[in-house]
């Protein structure tokens, strides 16, 4: 999915996208059927559905914070702390009050004296932290922390903790391994209908390597990856001609939409792709896709990793310039707005997306999807939930495939780390 979102959220009764569709707020005829709502009750539902988005927004960039906080070797000598063992530290014992441990107030400090310079995380997260300083970071730092707790002890009782994201922080989390479940499922499609195109794409919340929870990466200023690498598989497995392929991206984080905004405005176009995992952690196909990435979209550089990194794959990767400037974005809520008239994407994709929703807002988000895409269109995602089925199904949206991917090693110690993909093809 994705710092002014309250302007967006007004902007998009006017917002024009450039490309023929404006950005607009749902109406009452576009709402799901057997939708228990009232056409005079509609504007309070969407008023409150826009507040509760400012405020998942508001807490996933706190979360950030405190993952960078925790994790960033940028502007302090302490050594970095893994944010769910900090959370086992600070309330591991059942206290209900706690200290912040030495470690995270330390690191606290040393972040609110530095000196931002050219950092562009740095000067963002000391942005967000403002004038509320220590007591902002302590504030930030508890509510996380509670997050995470609570989230590693359901593992431990081997409950699954999916349902703790409908509450949490909207992340704009973004990693290269997020790819192959994507490519997975492309190569899927093409199977089952190999005369299916898909030259205009849309991509639901593309994220941004910010500040994840964990492996944070800071060799690089902020990337995002998913529209390339979509680009990338559909070019690869013959699913789309390069001189009609265009990828429209939808995210409510500004730093997103400014990301490609000015990307393919760059001299040299470059993306810089590192494993969140170490090699021996990857599975043999995982290390296959990597090989292959961006072989039909750019061309690749050598990247010298530092020691610490040097059991990561990686490479630079130097994106074409018709590639590049076929990547757009546009600031929406998908679960208020939507483009009109309809653009007809041949396919949607929408990861790590749809896990933020219970099943009134799944409803939404679906059918504004669905709305902008054609008849025949697929739909990819990779949140595996019975009831998305069914939802997705009253909405026009058939499931016709689904399957997990392993990302990692099928021996070995430690659980596996597995993906998913669903596809959907619009009635």
């Amino acid at each position: 999915m994705k710092a002014g979102i309250g302007a967006l959220l007004l902007l998009l009764l006017c917002a024009g996208t450039g490309r023929g569709q404006t950005a607009r707020r749902i109406r009452f005829a576009d709402l799901p059927p057997g939708w228990e709502e009232s056409e005079s009750s509609l504007e309070s539902t969407l008023r409150d559905l826009e507040q509760r988005t400012r405020e998942r927004f508001r807490e996933g960039e706190s979360d950030h914070l405190v993952a960078y906080l925790l994790q960033s070797k940028q502007f302090t000598a302490e050594p970095a702390i893994e944010p769910a063992l900090s959370a086992w530290e600070y309330l591991g014992d059942g206290r209900r009050e706690a200290m912040l441990p030495a470690g995270v107030e330390r690191r606290a400090d040393d972040f609110l004296r530095a000196s931002p310079g050219k950092d562009p995380r740095l000067a963002y997260f000391q942005k967000l932290a403002g004038s509320g300083g220590k007591d902002f970071l302590r504030s930030a730092y508890d509510r996380c922390m509670r997050f995470l707790l609570e989230k590693e002890q359901r593992q431990e009782r081997g409950q699954a903790p999916a349902d703790l994201y409908r509450e949490r922080g909207l992340s704009v989390d973004t990693q290269v391994e997020a790819g192959f479940a994507v490519w997975t499922g492309l190569a899927v499609q093409q199977s089952l209908q190999p005369e299916w195109r898909a030259d205009r794409v849309l991509i639901v919340g593309p994220g941004l390597d910010l500040a994840p929870r964990t492996g944070m990466l800071e060799l690089f200023p902020p990337q995002s990856y998913q529209p390339f690498a979509v680009a990338d598989a559909l070019l690869s497995l013959g699913l789309a001609r390069r001189d009609r392929l265009r990828i429209h991206c939808l995210d409510i984080h500004p730093l997103v939409v400014d990301f490609f905004g000015g990307f393919s405005k760059r001299s040299e176009p470059l993306l810089h792709l590192v494993s969140g995992l170490r090699r021996e952690q990857l599975s043999s196909d995982f290390e296959e896709y990597f090989r292959r990435l961006g072989g039909s979209i750019g061309r690749e550089q050598s990247l010298r990793l530092p020691p610490p990194l040097a059991g990561h794959l990686g490479k630079a990767l130097r994106i074409e310039n018709d590639v590049a400037r076929g990547v757009t974005a546009d600031r929406i809520n998908i679960l208020t707005g939507r483009l009109d008239p309809s653009p007809g994407y041949d396919l949607a994709v929408a990861t790590n997306i749809l896990v933020y929703f219970d099943a009134r807002e799944l409803r939404l988000a679906l059918a504004n999807i669905g709305s902008m895409l054609r008849p025949g269109g697929i739909l990819l995602h990779n949140e595996v939930r019975p009831e998305i089925d069914a939802i997705a199904a009253a909405l026009g949206l058939i499931p016709v495939q689904g399957r997990v991917v392993r990302l990692s090693p099928e021996a070995g110690s430690g659980k596996p780390l597995l993906d998913s993909f669903v596809l959907h093809r619009r009635r």
